[in-house]
């Protein structure tokens, strides 16, 4: 018998979701297509840890393996502060996508997360219920994250010239589909990242330092993971 674990956590009100990683700005007129950069960095890398004087023009590169190898240190920089979401139970890195062309959108982290149901509406709604979410009778905790989370959506999902959206920009039509389990993927997503960014602005956890500001700054994302990028030496090709 072929056991459907996906199937098993369902069934148990947990739901895998498919979907993106935040706060990551993409390899395209980013500080992560500044590869020349990188490159050099990881020579005198290689140069200190091997006592060798080699420059650019010894080495070939493996780019396909690069992107991917700077996607996961970029996720392990910024898994955990997404962990630390009550209703996150697990994520698991599934691979990059890049659009062939940049126009209207650009590389994009794939991530398949656990999420708890059940943990999740209690974290959005409390102990709301329909006629709760219709008439906004919430309490004071939550009208304040809400206010918040409205702004972002109106913001992400408003219909305007060159997209259309194709979700509802109306913050009491998502918490009803909470509410429902009616929530696609991408909504999902979109949560998660704006629950994240509330926690830290409002210090939920008292635990915020600099090493977070990469929700705001993508050059902090980046600099994060300079210290890493002997991780990537084996991408490089001795000629």
């Amino acid at each position: 018998m072929i056991y459907n674990f996906k199937k098993f956590l369902e069934n148990n009100n947990n739901k895998i979701v498919e979907g993106t990683l935040p706060f990551f700005p993409g390899f395209y007129e980013t500080e992560f297509s500044d590869f020349e950069k990188i490159e050099f960095d990881l020579i005198e890398i290689y140069n200190n840890e091997n006592k060798t004087n080699y420059t650019y023009d010894d080495f070939d590169w493996d780019y396909d393996n690069v992107l991917k190898e700077v996607a996961n240190l970029c996720y392990d920089a910024i898994k955990p502060q997404l962990m630390k979401l009550s209703f996150i139970l697990d994520m698991k890195f599934v691979d990059v996508y890049s659009p062939k062309y940049y126009n209207y959108s650009t590389d994009q982290i794939n991530i398949d997360y656990t999420i708890d149901y059940n943990k999740m509406k209690k974290y959005f709604l409390g102990d709301s219920t329909l006629e709760d979410i219709e008439n906004r009778d919430f309490d004071d905790n939550f009208d304040y994250m809400y206010d918040y989370i409205d702004e972002c959506i109106k913001s992400e999902y408003t219909s305007r010239p060159g997209f259309t959206s194709y979700y509802s920009n109306d913050i009491i039509e998502w918490l009803k589909d909470l509410l429902n389990e009616d929530l696609s993927d991408t909504q999902i997503t979109s949560l998660i990242e704006y629950a994240t960014i509330y926690e830290y602005e409002n210090n939920i956890d008292g635990d915020n330092d600099n090493d977070n500001d990469y929700i705001y700054n993508s050059e902090s994302l980046f600099n994060s993971i300079v210290e890493d990028f002997n991780t990537l030496i084996p991408e490089m090709k001795k000629n």
